[in-house]
């Protein structure tokens, strides 16, 4: 038979309150005795050290949660190295990216115009590839949930815009924005990138490394927004990740609803250009209530890339999509 031994004692065995001594004794898990003093004493029922830690029988042994964990730990890690892969695109010819600004679709400021011009001049043009930023759609979240009555399109239709632009022109990249990880909304445009010709599909952040059969390759880091800003510079955060962390030759994001471009040799012998694309959004009622410039131009902006070139030239910009596709069109020509 085990010490008789006091309810403190117990207590620090089994980890637990005295109070939950008591209920153990009530329990029938421990016995208990009391003294003439009035003091109550306490000793395990079961003579096996392996039954005083009460355990539930019916819970899982611990070998199989350890073996769960193991495997949920792999799928993590796994998960991550996908989530951090350079995707490899080959191409042998001078192309073009159209990278097109937080779309916000379902917003009625979308700027319909400027978006269908983009995706039938896309469409058109042989060698002429998009990029989605994010914020594909306003995907109104907790308190804001109310804004959807101050717009046109419903939640559903606002998906199904979305998946329109998924399918209509062909994606070297998409990015999922903050609008779009609001709510379920990342799981649904995984779903919608179904089918979908699209080269890289990212949650946060896309790299990209073309290549042609002359060894040359070009690299292109996209995320919806990069950390850091200045109220001088809208391209700060790239510019900050060239230098400081340098891998691409052409660094893009949105998210802030302005544009701007830099262009440098941020590492000796790598030049690096950085812009920031504005997005079809206008008439930005939290721009206006935050006293926000509302930049005119920067919707989206084209890259026309051609891996041949000198390192300061095989990156142009250009504003106008059209002229963009005329400027491929010479240059594949040649």
């Amino acid at each position: 038979m085990s010490e008789w031994i006091s309810a403190g004692e117990m207590a620090k065995r089994l980890g637990i309150g005295t109070a939950g001594v008591r209920y153990r004794a009530l329990q029938g898990d421990l016995e208990m005795r009391v003294n003439p003093q009035r003091k109550c004493h306490f000793q395990y029922r079961e003579l096996d050290a392996e039954h005083h830690t009460l355990e539930d029988p019916t819970e899982e042994p611990v070998e199989a949660l350890v073996a769960r964990q193991v495997a949920r730990s792999r799928r993590a890690r796994g998960a991550n190295e996908v989530r951090k892969r350079v995707v490899r695109i080959q191409r042998d010819e001078p192309f073009a990216v159209v990278h097109m600004g937080d779309p916000h679709v379902d917003d009625d400021g979308c700027d319909w115009d400027a978006l269908i011009r983009d995706v039938e001049t896309i469409n058109a043009t042989e060698g002429m590839y998009a990029g989605n930023v994010g914020d594909t759609v306003n995907n109104w979240v907790g308190k804001l949930i109310g804004k959807y009555k101050q717009q046109g399109a419903t939640e559903s239709e606002a998906f199904k815009l979305g998946k329109w632009l998924f399918h209509e022109v062909p994606y070297d990249y998409i990015i999922l924005g903050n609008h779009d990880h609001w709510n379920q909304g990342g799981s649904l445009f995984r779903e919608f990138s179904a089918g979908a010709q699209v080269s890289a599909f990212a949650d946060h952040e896309a790299r990209i490394e073309y290549f042609n059969q002359a060894g040359a390759t070009f690299r292109l880091n996209v995320r919806h927004d990069f950390k850091g800003h200045s109220m001088w510079n809208n391209t700060h955060g790239m510019m900050k990740r060239a230098k400081m962390r340098p891998w691409g030759d052409l660094l893009v994001c949105g998210h802030k609803h302005c544009w701007g471009q830099y262009y440098e040799e941020a590492q000796p012998g790598r030049c690096a250009m950085s812009i920031r694309v504005r997005g079809y959004k206008r008439d930005d009622e939290y721009a206006e209530a935050k006293d926000f410039p509302e930049d005119s131009y920067g919707c989206s902006l084209t890259t026309v890339i051609d891996m041949s070139a000198h390192p300061g030239d095989r990156c142009k910009l250009f504003h106008d999509v059209e002229l963009a596709a005329e400027y491929l069109e010479w240059l594949r020509s040649g």
